[in-house]
């Protein structure tokens, strides 16, 4: 099994040898920091939404 996933990373390595290097892990983080983003604004704008309605209902 080692065998075969050894040469399956050698084969692809043998396929991009003519490109140029490129940075996988900068693209991973952009994602996340791209979903982060997005569910702090969903969490931000939710709550704006909702808090006219539970204002009335606290007791002062």
């Amino acid at each position: 099994m080692a065998n075969q996933v050894g040469q399956r990373v050698s084969g692809a390595r043998a396929t991009t040898a003519g490109l140029p290097p490129f940075q996988t892990q900068d693209v991973s983080h952009e994602g996340s920091v791209r979903a982060a983003v997005a569910a702090l604004v969903l969490v931000v704008v939710s709550a704006l939404a909702i808090f006219p309605f539970i204002l009335p209902s606290i007791p002062v």
